[in-house]
């Protein structure tokens, strides 16, 4: 079982790469977006077809003439700017997007002038005897070229819209990476807090922390130095676990914005937890030392001198050390490092 859902991680991991890669958006994108303007175009032709009665047949197909001229030149030039432009291999699809509208207008630019010099060509071949030479030929065939002006307006309008399909084939590997980190955070912590275990119930060190990820540097700190370590998450669970095992701990590492409990009208904050120890000790009649690990030292206020040293995060394992060491908790461990 557990090889099965190894492999099965596996194949959601290869198969989000393989969607978010450059490659896939690239091909993806390239191919929608040729499929898209092929459907639009070829749909305008084949249901919007010129019918007017009164116009004779030969105009008729002066008309349609210019319209599958303007867009097969217009989708050859449309082909060529996709494989240019996503050929190139930028990351940046987004990027991409945002500049084809602009080169599809370029595009329908040069397919209309191609049109009317084709068109214009035809009637002066005309006029030196090839054929009937009139201006209305060119101006249906005119008009042909023109009436592509709405489906490729539509495809550059709807171009940005893709955007969010390159974003959405990002989606699957982001999610797996942000889930496999959670499970790898949850792993660490557990195998962590399995090491601190305490011998016969009895710890070194009280962790009051509520954060899986700073509790895990905490624990680690504390294995690193065979110290065994308690990690609790509310202040709640703090209070009682002390006033039960204060004769075994030497340490106290307290995060200053932690849970209450369940219990109400206790402290709310770290800090008002430290402020109520001089009620059973005082400072320097403690049988532990406390050190307050915040993000937000400032905070503490006069707590700050209740605490025996205050650590900011992110800490240094090296300045919590030699502070332990000046208290004689911990010793130097030779050819290693915190």
């Amino acid at each position: 079982m557990g090889n099965f859902i190894n492999k099965f991680k596996v194949y959601l991991s290869n198969t989000a790469d393989y969607l978010s890669s450059s490659r896939t958006r690239l091909s993806f994108h390239a191919a929608l977006l040729y499929i898209f303007a092929l459907a639009i175009i070829a749909s305008t032709i084949v249901f919007d077809y010129f019918s007017d009665p009164e116009v004779p047949m030969d105009k008729h197909l002066h008309f349609l003439a210019g319209r599958i001229l303007t867009a097969v030149i217009f989708l050859g030039a449309y082909l060529g700017i996709i494989a240019r432009i996503f050929c190139s291999r930028q990351k940046s699809i987004t990027q991409i997007l945002l500049w084809i509208p602009s080169l599809i207008a370029l595009a329908f630019i040069v397919a209309i002038t191609v049109t009317i010099i084709f068109g214009a060509t035809k009637e002066l071949a005309d006029t030196i005897g090839m054929g009937s030479a009139e201006w209305l030929d060119f101006d249906y065939t005119f008009q042909g070229a023109l009436s592509m002006a709405f489906p490729i307006s539509i495809i550059m309008i709807l171009t940005p819209f893709f955007i969010p399909g390159d974003i959405l084939m990002q989606i699957p590997r982001l999610a797996f990476s942000d889930i496999k980190s959670g499970f790898d955070e949850i792993d660490n912590y557990l195998i962590i807090k399995k090491k601190n275990r305490g011998t016969s119930g009895f710890y070194d060190v009280l962790l009051v922390e509520d954060d899986i990820s700073c509790a895990t540097v905490a624990m680690k700190f504390c294995d690193f130095f065979n110290l065994k370590c308690k990690h609790v998450s509310s202040i709640s669970e703090a209070d009682v676990f002390l006033k039960l095992n204060f004769n075994h701990i030497k340490l106290i590492l307290l995060d200053n914005f932690i849970r209450v409990g369940n219990e109400s009208g206790g402290p709310t904050t770290g800090s008002e937890w430290l402020d109520q120890i001089p009620q059973t000790w005082k400072n320097d009649e403690r049988p532990f030392k406390v050190v307050m690990i915040t993000g937000h030292p400032e905070l503490t206020y006069n707590s700050g001198a209740r605490a025996d040293l205050i650590l900011k995060k992110p800490w240094k394992p090296e300045n919590l050390a030699a502070f332990l060491m000046n208290c004689g908790l911990i010793q130097q461990k030779s050819g290693k490092k915190t």
